[in-house]
């Protein structure tokens, strides 16, 4: 149960990482859309 927990938190941090990166990544390439 445990190990399930940190498994599920590891993929929504990920998750949540790679969201991040793409909308900084968005907002670099297009200045205007802020």
């Amino acid at each position: 149960m445990n190990e399930e927990n940190a498994m599920s938190n590891k993929f929504w941090n990920l998750m949540y990482a790679l969201n991040n990166t793409k909308r900084w990544v968005g907002d670099a390439n297009n200045p205007q859309a802020r």
